[in-house]
């Protein structure tokens, strides 16, 4: 599988439009996968604090407490 990168908009209509020059190499009635990234709607340092307060979450966990993760 290749990947490809491109900013584009996603119209009024719902659709994301390919530019031309990538979408003429790519094989016609070819399935692909999308992955949409878009900015997060929570303000810049918000976003933040979330990102410190998962990583110090993380950190905490030991390999030793993999234990608790078995049924």
């Amino acid at each position: 599988m290749q990947a490809v990168e491109f900013i584009s908009e996603v119209t009024k209509d719902g659709e994301v439009r390919i530019p031309s020059a990538l979408a003429a190499t790519v094989p016609q009635a070819t399935k692909v996968r999308v992955i949409l990234l878009f900015p997060d709607e929570k303000s810049g340092e918000e976003a933040d604090w979330n990102r410190l307060t998962a990583q110090q979450f993380l950190d905490g966990y030991a390999p030793g407490d993999a234990i608790y993760d078995r049924d």
